[in-house]
């Protein structure tokens, strides 16, 4: 047994859309968290980040 089937996430993932926060399930946190990761990674010039921060703001 592994501590990656076990363990609880190691991420904090929070969401908020127009200032209220999303209760998100274990499941869509880790979807989150490894999309980003993944398309992160994918960057040329990004090292192994710690925090990642993204912000969409629509245009009026």
């Amino acid at each position: 047994m592994t501590c990656e089937s076990e363990c609880p996430i190691k991420d904090s993932v929070e969401l908020e859309v127009n200032g209220e926060t999303v209760e998100l399930n274990p499941f869509v946190q880790g979807f989150i968290t490894q999309t980003l990761k993944g398309m992160i990674s994918s960057l040329r010039g990004v090292a192994k980040p710690e925090a990642i921060t993204l912000k969409i703001t629509r245009k009026p």
